[in-house]
Order: C-alpha cells, then sequence, then structure tokens
C-alpha cells in the first residue's frame, strides 16, 4: 500500500431506508489532492497515520492517527498532508445514514471527531479482506461500526452534561425558526425562560458550539441547499435563511464556506453538467 492508492467501487440498489455505500478508499497520496474539493456524496474519514490539516466551512482542524470527521454534498473543504498522512475513507448515501448522522449530531459544523486510536489498526486489517462478494457488506458494516463507537462516546458525553435536554431544545428551536431574521441568545432566552447566561454555557458545553454561531450555521447550511436548487438570487436566499442584509450574507457564505454565494452557485453548475 505504499505510494499509490487503492478504491474499491461498490455496486448498489438504491432504495430509501438503507445505508448505500459507494467506495472504501486507501488514500496515500493526499497531498496530490485539488483545494477546495467538491464532493456529491457524504464520506467519513479516518487518519491512519501521520499528521494534517482540514479547512473546511470557515474552520481549520488539525488531524493525526485515529481522528475521524466527516464531509458533506456540496460543500467545499482542503484537506493538506503534513507528516506522512494516510487515510481511509468511505463514501456513501441513503437515508438511513441520514437519520445516524442527525441522531449524532454530525453536520457540517460538528464534523471532527478526535481520538479513536482503535480504528487505526482494525480499519487497514478489515480493508484488506475485501473482495467483490463481500465489498458491500464489509464497507457499510466498516460505516457502522464507525458510527457506533462515536455514538458510544456521545453517550457518555450525555451524562455527564446535565445542561444536554435544554439544549437540545434550544436546537431545535433554532433549526425551526432559522429564517427569522431576530433570532437572537436574548430571543431564544425570553421563549425558554432561563437566563440569557445559563443558556449560552449550557447550549455550548452539550453542542460544543455557541448560539450565535450554531445559528449562523444553520443558515448558512441551508444557504447551500437552496442554492443547489431552482433559486438564483443571491438576495433572495439572504432573506430565506434569516439575514436582513445580504452584503453580511455574501461575506458570511464566504467566511464559512470560501467560495461568495455566486461562486458557490457556479461551481454547482459546472459539476451538475459533469
Amino acid at each position: 500500500m505504499n505510494n499509490f492508492n487503492i478504491c474499491k467501487f461498490i455496486p448498489n440498489p438504491r432504495t430509501d431506508d438503507v445505508i448505500n455505500t459507494i467506495n472504501f478508499v486507501y488514500e496515500t497520496a493526499p497531498h496530490s489532492l485539488p483545494q477546495n474539493k467538491l464532493d456529491v456524496m457524504y464520506k467519513v474519514h479516518i487518519v491512519i497515520d501521520g499528521k494534517g490539516e482540514l479547512y473546511f466551512a470557515g474552520t481549520q482542524y488539525t488531524l493525526k492517527a485515529g481522528d475521524i470527521f466527516f464531509t458533506f454534498p456540496s460543500t467545499p473543504y482542503t484537506l493538506i498532508s503534513g507528516e506522512n498522512l494516510k487515510y481511509i475513507y468511505i463514501g456513501y448515501i441513503g437515508l438511513r445514514a441520514n437519520k445516524i448522522m442527525e441522531a449524532l449530531k454530525i453536520n457540517r459544523f460538528n464534523c471532527v471527531f478526535y481520538g479513536f486510536e482503535e480504528v487505526t489498526e482494525f480499519l487497514p486489517r478489515y480493508f484488506q479482506k475485501i473482495r467483490d462478494k463481500n465489498a458491500k457488506m464489509l464497507s457499510e458494516s466498516a460505516l457502522l461500526y464507525i458510527f457506533s463507537i462515536i455514538a458510544e462516546r456521545e453517550e457518555t458525553e450525555e451524562e455527564k452534561n446535565v445542561g444536554f435536554g435544554i439544549a437540545a431544545q434550544i436546537k431545535k428551536y433554532i433549526e425551526l425558526n432559522y429564517q427569522d431574521a431576530e433570532l437572537s441568545l436574548e430571543k431564544i432566552s425570553a421563549h425558554f425562560g432561563y437566563n440569557k447566561n445559563y443558556i449560552a454555557n449550557a447550549f455550548k458545553k452539550a453542542a460544543n458550539i455557541s448560539v450565535g454561531k450554531y445559528i449562523m450555521s444553520i443558515r448558512i447550511q441551508n444557504a447551500c441547499a437552496l442554492a443547489d436548487s431552482n433559486i438564483s438570487s443571491v438576495k433572495d436566499i439572504a432573506y430565506l435563511c434569516g439575514f436582513s442584509d445580504p452584503l453580511y450574507f455574501s461575506k458570511s457564505f464566504k467566511k464559512y464556506i470560501g467560495k461568495s454565494p455566486k461562486e458557490f452557485m457556479k461551481s454547482l453548475k459546472i459539476q451538475n453538467k459533469q
């Protein structure tokens, strides 16, 4: 497995409530990958060796062996190899996968999970066992295993977090009301009847992100979805996602995504033609 990549493509019957794995790749030369890579499927990446830097949704993450990170359709990212970076990734789609990710709070702004060193020995051996007849079963079971170890850790963290219940309610409230241009920490605090400092601390502890940044992340996430639809007006997308100022929306979008809304829509059109 030195100096070349090995890719196993998995044929899939496309049905609704399933996980469809698309490929299972051992990436040994990430330094050759383009910047601002844009995928058409979900991918989970497991760092097997070395170090690297991930630039995704306006955030930089330092990666090492045992770290797991997710990338998402139509959301560009850049992965820079540091010291002998090697990783395995599984590409997948499917309604069941979406439900699992939602349950585990895996999203564009909660996409990196550190310290799963046990997978660095297990997964390469697992990968070597793949043959045409067992590719689908092995790739799906590997993906489910990764989800399971993340879930196990999440359950432990939830038990420690006394504010998790209210944080979950806040997330749901934000996701239902992100189009409200006046949505803020103060408005959320008034809605739930708690002091705003308690709301801010409980949410940050549970979600590992501030209320303000989560509001922004949901707005940008939905803006990406609208940009991939038939809506071509940046102004309309801004208003539909809770921004009262289209210029501020464009600046915020570029900060998180790395491209302006118009550049992003142009890249999607090019990709869809391919």
